[in-house]
C-alpha cells in the first residue's frame, strides 16, 4: 500500500481527500502546517506528498524545498492560484505536478497515479547497474552477465559495485580498502584485496577484461575498450 501524505489546511477539504485516497487503498498520513509535516515525514517517509501552497505557518514552497534537501518522492501542488507565476514556483521549489482547485476527482486520481508509477521506475532503475551486458541489482544483490546469475562474494559484489557507480574514473586501492570489509568486520588487507579483484575477474569471464588495473593506483572500468 502507497503512503501519501496531504498538508491541506482547509480541514473540509482535508477529511474529503482523505476519504477518497483511503478508498483508493492509499495509507493517508494527514496535517495543516509545515512544521507538523516535517515531524510526520521523520517518523515515515511518504511514497508521495500533496501540498497546499498557503499554510497556517508557512507555505507550500517552502515546504518543498525543505523536503527536497534531502529526498526525493514526488509532490504535487494543490491550489486555488491558477496564475503562470505560482505554477512556475511551484516547478522551481521541485515540485512535479501542479492541480487547481476546485479540481476534478478522477483527474487527480490519475495525476497520483501517474506520478507514483514514474517513480516507482524511477527507483528500479537507481537500484541497477549496468555496463555492456553486465546486470548488478543492488536491492536484490543480485548479478547477471546475460541470461547467466554471476555467484560472487560479499566483498566481490562491494567491489564490482563500487567500480560500476563510478565507471569511467580510477578507483584507488585505498579507497577499495576503506571501504571493504571481511565478515568479521576486519579491514581486507592489500594482497587480500588482490585475490577479491583476480576472482572477480574470473568469474566474469571474458566480460572480467574492463576491469583495468592502472599500475601504481588503483582500478578503473575500461570503457575504451568497447567502444572500438
Amino acid at each position: 500500500m502507497k503512503t501519501i501524505l496531504l498538508v491541506e489546511d482547509d480541514e473540509f477539504i482535508r477529511d474529503g481527500l482523505k476519504s477518497i485516497l483511503t478508498l483508493e487503498h492509499y495509507d493517508v498520513i494527514d496535517c495543516a502546517a509545515s512544521k507538523e509535516a516535517e515531524e510526520l515525514i521523520q517518523e515515515k517517509i511518504p511514497d508521495m506528498a500533496i501540498l497546499d501552497i498557503h499554510l497556517p505557518d508557512g507555505n507550500g514552497f517552502d515546504l518543498c524545498r525543505s523536503i527536497r534537501k534531502t529526498m526525493s518522492f514526488p509532490i504535487l501542488f494543490l491550489t486555488c492560484r491558477d496564475d503562470e507565476i505560482s505554477t512556475v514556483r511551484g516547478f522551481e521549489s521541485g515540485g512535479d505536478d501542479y492541480v487547481v482547485k476546485p479540481f476534478r476527482v478522477r483527474e487527480l486520481l490519475l495525476r497520483i497515479q501517474s506520478l507514483l508509477r514514474r517513480s516507482t521506475i524511477t527507483a528500479s532503475l537507481q537500484n541497477q547497474l549496468t555496463f555492456r551486458d553486465i546486470v548488478m541489482d543492488i536491492e536484490k544483490r543480485l548479478v547477471m552477465c546475460g541470461e547467466q546469475i554471476i555467484n560472487l562474494t560479499p566483498n566481490e559484489f562491494k567491489i564490482l559495485q563500487i567500480l560500476l557507480k563510478n565507471t569511467g574514473k580510477t578507483i584507488t586501492r585505498q579507497m577499495l580498502l576503506e571501504n571493504i570489509w571481511d565478515v568479521d568486520g576486519s579491514f581486507i588487507d592489500d594482497n587480500t584485496l588482490s585475490v577479491h579483484i583476480s576472482a572477480l575477474r574470473r568469474k566474469l569471464g571474458d566480460n572480467g577484461a574492463f576491469i583495468k588495473t592502472v599500475r601504481g593506483t588503483g582500478y578503473t572500468i575500461n570503457k575504451e575498450k568497447y567502444l572500438q
